[in-house]
Protein backbone atom coordinates (compact mmCIF):
# COMPACT_ATOMS: atom_id res chain seq x y z
CA UNK A 1 0.00 0.00 0.00
CA UNK A 2 2.91 2.36 0.76
CA UNK A 3 4.37 1.85 -2.72
CA UNK A 4 0.95 2.50 -4.22
CA UNK A 5 0.73 5.92 -2.59
CA UNK A 6 4.31 6.70 -3.58
CA UNK A 7 3.49 5.78 -7.18
CA UNK A 8 0.37 7.96 -7.16
CA UNK A 9 2.35 10.92 -5.82
CA UNK A 10 5.04 10.50 -8.46
CA UNK A 11 2.40 10.18 -11.16
CA UNK A 12 0.76 13.39 -9.92
CA UNK A 13 4.09 15.21 -10.10
CA UNK A 14 4.68 14.01 -13.66
CA UNK A 15 1.22 15.00 -14.87
CA UNK A 16 1.53 18.41 -13.18
CA UNK A 17 4.83 19.05 -14.94
CA UNK A 18 3.43 17.94 -18.31
CA UNK A 19 0.33 20.13 -17.88
CA UNK A 20 2.43 23.17 -16.96
CA UNK A 21 4.81 22.62 -19.90
CA UNK A 22 1.97 22.22 -22.43
CA UNK A 23 0.10 25.30 -21.21
CA UNK A 24 3.28 27.39 -21.12
CA UNK A 25 4.17 26.45 -24.68
CA UNK A 26 0.62 27.07 -25.89
CA UNK A 27 0.56 30.42 -24.11
CA UNK A 28 3.81 31.54 -25.76
CA UNK A 29 2.62 30.48 -29.22
CA UNK A 30 -0.73 32.23 -28.96
CA UNK A 31 0.89 35.37 -27.53
CA UNK A 32 3.24 35.67 -30.51
CA UNK A 33 0.46 34.95 -33.00
CA UNK A 34 -1.98 37.45 -31.50
CA UNK A 35 0.65 40.16 -31.08
CA UNK A 36 1.88 39.82 -34.67
CA UNK A 37 -1.63 39.95 -36.11
CA UNK A 38 -2.58 42.98 -34.00
CA UNK A 39 0.55 44.90 -34.97
CA UNK A 40 0.07 44.01 -38.64
CA UNK A 41 -3.56 45.11 -38.51
CA UNK A 42 -2.65 48.44 -36.91
CA UNK A 43 0.24 49.11 -39.31
CA UNK A 44 -1.84 48.59 -42.45
CA UNK A 45 -5.11 50.05 -41.16
CA UNK A 46 -6.74 52.83 -43.13
CA UNK A 47 -5.94 56.27 -41.73
CA UNK A 48 -9.33 57.79 -42.45
CA UNK A 49 -11.48 54.78 -41.64
CA UNK A 50 -9.65 53.66 -38.50
CA UNK A 51 -7.25 56.14 -36.87
CA UNK A 52 -9.53 59.16 -37.32
CA UNK A 53 -12.42 57.22 -35.81
CA UNK A 54 -10.85 55.14 -33.01
CA UNK A 55 -9.49 57.05 -29.96
CA UNK A 56 -5.83 56.61 -29.16
CA UNK A 57 -6.62 55.54 -25.60
CA UNK A 58 -8.61 52.57 -26.89
CA UNK A 59 -5.67 51.42 -29.00
CA UNK A 60 -3.28 51.73 -26.04
CA UNK A 61 -5.75 49.86 -23.83
CA UNK A 62 -5.90 46.94 -26.29
CA UNK A 63 -2.12 46.73 -26.59
CA UNK A 64 -1.51 46.89 -22.84
CA UNK A 65 -4.30 45.71 -20.54
CA UNK A 66 -6.09 43.30 -22.89
CA UNK A 67 -2.87 41.71 -24.10
CA UNK A 68 -1.63 41.37 -20.52
CA UNK A 69 -4.81 39.56 -19.52
CA UNK A 70 -4.45 37.25 -22.51
CA UNK A 71 -0.80 36.50 -21.70
CA UNK A 72 -1.05 36.14 -17.92
CA UNK A 73 -4.59 35.95 -16.53
CA UNK A 74 -6.61 33.81 -18.95
CA UNK A 75 -4.22 30.84 -18.96
CA UNK A 76 -4.03 31.00 -15.17
CA UNK A 77 -7.80 30.79 -14.81
CA UNK A 78 -7.94 27.98 -17.36
CA UNK A 79 -5.39 26.09 -15.28
CA UNK A 80 -7.50 26.68 -12.17
CA UNK A 81 -10.58 25.29 -13.93
CA UNK A 82 -8.74 22.11 -14.98
CA UNK A 83 -7.21 21.56 -11.53
CA UNK A 84 -10.52 22.11 -9.73
CA UNK A 85 -12.40 19.81 -12.14
CA UNK A 86 -10.07 16.83 -11.63
CA UNK A 87 -9.85 17.55 -7.90
CA UNK A 88 -13.63 17.49 -7.68
CA UNK A 89 -13.86 14.16 -9.53
CA UNK A 90 -11.29 12.58 -7.22
CA UNK A 91 -13.03 13.88 -4.10
CA UNK A 92 -16.41 12.57 -5.27
CA UNK A 93 -14.91 9.16 -5.94
CA UNK A 94 -13.45 8.99 -2.42
CA UNK A 95 -16.76 10.13 -0.91
CA UNK A 96 -18.56 7.30 -2.67
CA UNK A 97 -15.86 4.83 -1.63
CA UNK A 98 -15.79 5.89 2.04
CA UNK A 99 -19.50 6.47 2.53
CA UNK A 100 -22.35 5.79 0.17
CA UNK A 101 -23.22 6.72 -3.40
CA UNK A 102 -26.36 8.38 -2.04
CA UNK A 103 -24.12 11.24 -0.91
CA UNK A 104 -24.03 12.30 -4.55
CA UNK A 105 -27.76 13.15 -4.53
CA UNK A 106 -27.53 16.38 -2.48
CA UNK A 107 -24.32 17.26 -4.32
CA UNK A 108 -26.15 16.95 -7.63
CA UNK A 109 -28.91 19.32 -6.46
CA UNK A 110 -26.33 21.79 -5.17
CA UNK A 111 -24.49 21.56 -8.50
CA UNK A 112 -27.70 22.44 -10.37
CA UNK A 113 -28.33 25.46 -8.13
CA UNK A 114 -24.70 26.51 -8.48
CA UNK A 115 -24.94 26.28 -12.26
CA UNK A 116 -28.08 28.45 -12.31
CA UNK A 117 -26.38 30.94 -10.02
CA UNK A 118 -23.30 30.92 -12.25
CA UNK A 119 -25.35 31.73 -15.37
CA UNK A 120 -27.05 34.65 -13.62
CA UNK A 121 -23.70 35.89 -12.30
CA UNK A 122 -22.00 35.59 -15.70
CA UNK A 123 -24.62 37.68 -17.49
CA UNK A 124 -24.13 40.52 -15.03
CA UNK A 125 -20.35 40.13 -14.77
CA UNK A 126 -19.93 40.10 -18.54
CA UNK A 127 -21.80 43.39 -18.98
CA UNK A 128 -20.02 45.03 -16.04
CA UNK A 129 -16.64 43.91 -17.41
CA UNK A 130 -17.46 45.35 -20.83
CA UNK A 131 -18.57 48.61 -19.25
CA UNK A 132 -15.47 48.76 -17.05
CA UNK A 133 -13.15 48.23 -20.01
CA UNK A 134 -14.97 50.90 -22.00
CA UNK A 135 -14.45 53.38 -19.15
CA UNK A 136 -10.71 52.69 -19.12
CA UNK A 137 -10.18 54.11 -22.60
CA UNK A 138 -11.37 57.69 -21.84
CA UNK A 139 -9.05 57.81 -18.82
CA UNK A 140 -6.00 56.82 -20.87
CA UNK A 141 -7.00 58.93 -23.87
CA UNK A 142 -7.71 61.99 -21.71
CA UNK A 143 -4.39 61.67 -19.91
CA UNK A 144 -2.42 61.40 -23.16
CA UNK A 145 -4.35 64.30 -24.72
CA UNK A 146 -3.64 66.43 -21.64
CA UNK A 147 0.08 65.70 -21.80
CA UNK A 148 0.33 66.46 -25.53
CA UNK A 149 -1.77 69.65 -25.30
CA UNK A 150 -0.46 70.94 -21.98
CA UNK A 151 0.86 74.20 -23.44
CA UNK A 152 -2.48 74.98 -25.09
CA UNK A 153 -4.39 74.22 -21.86
CA UNK A 154 -2.17 76.58 -19.89
CA UNK A 155 -2.36 79.29 -22.57
CA UNK A 156 -6.16 79.38 -22.41
CA UNK A 157 -6.20 78.75 -18.62
CA UNK A 158 -8.43 75.69 -18.83
CA UNK A 159 -6.67 73.67 -16.12
CA UNK A 160 -9.78 73.42 -13.92
CA UNK A 161 -11.96 72.31 -16.81
CA UNK A 162 -9.50 69.58 -17.83
CA UNK A 163 -9.06 68.41 -14.22
CA UNK A 164 -12.84 68.27 -13.70
CA UNK A 165 -13.35 66.29 -16.91
CA UNK A 166 -10.56 63.86 -16.03
CA UNK A 167 -11.91 63.36 -12.49
CA UNK A 168 -15.34 62.57 -13.93
CA UNK A 169 -13.71 59.84 -16.04
CA UNK A 170 -11.95 58.48 -12.94
CA UNK A 171 -15.15 58.55 -10.86
CA UNK A 172 -17.08 56.65 -13.50
CA UNK A 173 -14.33 54.04 -13.81
CA UNK A 174 -14.04 53.57 -10.02
CA UNK A 175 -17.83 53.32 -9.66
CA UNK A 176 -17.94 50.44 -12.10
CA UNK A 177 -15.05 48.72 -10.29
CA UNK A 178 -16.86 49.01 -6.95
CA UNK A 179 -19.96 47.46 -8.53
CA UNK A 180 -17.85 44.61 -9.88
CA UNK A 181 -16.27 43.98 -6.47
CA UNK A 182 -19.70 43.93 -4.81
CA UNK A 183 -20.99 41.45 -7.39
CA UNK A 184 -17.99 39.15 -6.82
CA UNK A 185 -18.46 39.24 -3.03
CA UNK A 186 -22.16 38.42 -3.38
CA UNK A 187 -21.33 35.48 -5.64
CA UNK A 188 -18.72 34.15 -3.19
CA UNK A 189 -21.16 34.34 -0.25
CA UNK A 190 -23.86 32.57 -2.27
CA UNK A 191 -21.45 29.76 -3.19
CA UNK A 192 -20.37 29.44 0.45
CA UNK A 193 -24.01 28.93 1.44
CA UNK A 194 -24.42 26.25 -1.24
CA UNK A 195 -21.27 24.55 0.03
CA UNK A 196 -22.81 24.45 3.50
CA UNK A 197 -25.81 22.61 2.04
CA UNK A 198 -23.43 19.87 0.84
CA UNK A 199 -22.04 19.32 4.33
CA UNK A 200 -25.39 18.93 6.11
CA UNK A 201 -26.44 15.54 4.63
CA UNK A 202 -22.90 14.17 4.99
CA UNK A 203 -22.83 15.11 8.67
CA UNK A 204 -26.27 13.56 9.16
CA UNK A 205 -25.17 10.34 7.45
CA UNK A 206 -22.05 10.16 9.62
CA UNK A 207 -23.97 10.67 12.88
CA UNK A 208 -27.06 8.55 12.35
CA UNK A 209 -25.96 5.76 10.01
CA UNK A 210 -25.73 2.47 11.98
CA UNK A 211 -22.75 0.15 11.73
CA UNK A 212 -20.42 2.56 10.03
CA UNK A 213 -16.65 2.42 10.28
CA UNK A 214 -15.26 5.44 12.17
CA UNK A 215 -12.23 5.59 9.87
CA UNK A 216 -14.44 5.65 6.78
CA UNK A 217 -16.68 8.30 8.32
CA UNK A 218 -13.64 10.44 9.12
CA UNK A 219 -12.43 10.09 5.55
CA UNK A 220 -15.92 10.95 4.29
CA UNK A 221 -16.12 14.06 6.46
CA UNK A 222 -12.70 15.30 5.35
CA UNK A 223 -13.41 14.91 1.65
CA UNK A 224 -16.97 16.22 1.96
CA UNK A 225 -15.52 19.45 3.31
CA UNK A 226 -13.03 19.41 0.46
CA UNK A 227 -15.84 18.89 -2.07
CA UNK A 228 -17.64 22.00 -0.84
CA UNK A 229 -14.49 24.11 -1.14
CA UNK A 230 -13.67 22.63 -4.54
CA UNK A 231 -17.16 23.36 -5.88
CA UNK A 232 -16.82 26.99 -4.80
CA UNK A 233 -13.37 27.20 -6.38
CA UNK A 234 -14.50 25.53 -9.61
CA UNK A 235 -17.57 27.69 -10.14
CA UNK A 236 -15.70 30.87 -9.23
CA UNK A 237 -12.77 30.04 -11.53
CA UNK A 238 -15.04 29.11 -14.42
CA UNK A 239 -17.05 32.30 -14.03
CA UNK A 240 -13.92 34.45 -13.87
CA UNK A 241 -12.45 32.61 -16.86
CA UNK A 242 -15.52 33.27 -19.00
CA UNK A 243 -15.59 36.91 -17.89
CA UNK A 244 -11.94 37.36 -18.89
CA UNK A 245 -12.72 36.06 -22.38
CA UNK A 246 -14.07 39.53 -23.15
CA UNK A 247 -10.46 40.60 -23.66
CA UNK A 248 -10.13 38.02 -26.44
CA UNK A 249 -13.29 39.37 -28.03
CA UNK A 250 -11.87 42.91 -27.97
CA UNK A 251 -8.47 41.76 -29.26
CA UNK A 252 -10.06 39.83 -32.12
CA UNK A 253 -11.66 43.04 -33.40
CA UNK A 254 -8.21 44.56 -33.73
CA UNK A 255 -6.84 41.40 -35.34
CA UNK A 256 -9.47 41.57 -38.07
CA UNK A 257 -9.00 45.24 -39.02
CA UNK A 258 -9.62 45.83 -42.71
CA UNK A 259 -6.30 46.90 -44.28
CA UNK A 260 -5.94 49.87 -46.58
CA UNK A 261 -7.10 49.30 -50.15
CA UNK A 262 -3.72 50.15 -51.68
CA UNK A 263 -2.07 47.54 -49.46
CA UNK A 264 -4.51 44.90 -50.74
CA UNK A 265 -3.77 45.90 -54.34
CA UNK A 266 -0.04 45.79 -53.62
CA UNK A 267 -0.27 42.28 -52.20
CA UNK A 268 -2.37 41.15 -55.16
CA UNK A 269 0.12 42.48 -57.73
CA UNK A 270 3.31 41.64 -55.88
CA UNK A 271 5.67 39.21 -57.55
CA UNK A 272 8.82 37.84 -55.90
CA UNK A 273 12.17 38.92 -57.31
CA UNK A 274 13.91 36.06 -59.01
CA UNK A 275 17.27 35.17 -57.61
CA UNK A 276 20.20 35.89 -59.91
Amino acid sequence: MLYLFIGLILLTVVFTFVRAAIMLRANNNQSKLVHDKMIKGLLYADLNEFYNRVPLGRIVNRLTKDLRELDEVIMTYLSFVLIASFDLLGSLFICCYAGTPYALIPMAFVALFANSLRKYYLKTKREISRYEKSTNSPVVSGFMSTISGLSTIRAFKKEEVVCKTQMEYFDLNKTVRVDRAGLENWFSMSLAFLAFLIQLPVIGFSLFSPGTDPASMGLLMVYALKVSKTVVWLVQSEADFEAKLISIERIYKFMSIEPEKKYIDYCANWTPIEEA
